[in-house]
Parts: C-alpha cells; structure tokens; sequence
C-alpha cells in the first residue's frame, strides 16, 4: 500500500470533492479516481459512494478505516519533519564589540563547540547600541557587551 493512495484518501475525505483533493495535492482529477481504485483494490472495499449523483460520501468501511488511516498518515508525516528537523544545523549569532570578538569570544566559542558540536555559532561584532538593537528586535541570539559603572 503506497502513502500516496493513503493520502489521496485523507484529502478526499477532509475537502469533500476528488477536483478539490487534487487541486490541494496539486495533481489532476483522474490521477486522485486512480489512486483511490487502487487503495480500494488493495482493500477489496469500497471507500466512497455518490449521494445524488454528485455527493460523495464515506462508506461504511470508508468511515471505518479513515482513523487509522489519517493517525498513520500523520505520524509518518511527523517521523519525516523529525529526521528533516534533527538533520538541520542549529545556528546561534553572537553579537559583541570588537575587542570581545578579537579578545574574549574565540576562548567562549571553543567551548561552545565543545558542548555543543551540533550547533553552529556565528558571531557579530557591533557597537553597544547596536547589539542593545538587535536584542530588542530579536535578529541576534546573544549580545556580550562590558558595562563599567564607576
């Protein structure tokens, strides 16, 4: 049994309409009429019925399957995005002024590397209103800075 009848399936069934499943999945009207006949083949059921000649609507069996059918679906769905997630390299952007970034950071980066070899860190050297902005506006991750209040 292919994902692709399965989802086929799904989508029939949550846009009540074979065109609308297939504008969605974006295929062709009769390649969903294909994938449906070949989920129903596989099953020996029938999966849908017309309802004045135009209505589709779950069959007995349809109804009875389409549970499992869209858990199933979604825990693969969710398996993939894992893989695809965890396979994605996290970067963290440091901002700090140019002496931490010559002086400070490259001892703070090789242990960063160490605890997180996963994980990649880009660094920014800016000035101190500058790394204040870009904390507020959230397009850095950390911002080092020295403050001397004598």
């Amino acid at each position: 049994m292919e994902l692709k009848y399965i989802e086929a399936f799904i989508k029939v069934v949550e846009t009540g309409s074979f065109s609308a499943a297939a504008r969605e999945l974006y295929i062709t009207q009769p390649t969903i009429s294909v994938r449906i006949q070949h989920l129903e083949r596989e099953l020996n059921v029938t999966l849908f019925k017309r309802e004045n000649g135009k209505n589709i609507v779950l069959t007995s069996e349809g109804e009875k399957v389409f549970p499992y059918f869209k858990e199933a679906y979604n825990l693969i769905q969710k398996a993939v995005r894992t893989l695809h997630d965890e396979n994605k390299k996290k970067t963290i952007l440091i901002s700090c002024p140019n002496y931490m970034g010559a002086g400070i950071v490259p001892e703070l980066l090789k242990i960063l590397y160490e605890k997180f070899p996963d994980v990649h860190f880009d660094v920014k050297t800016s000035f101190t209103d500058q790394i204040i902005d870009d904390i507020r506006k959230e397009e850095v991750d950390f911002g080092f800075d020295y403050f001397d209040f004598i």
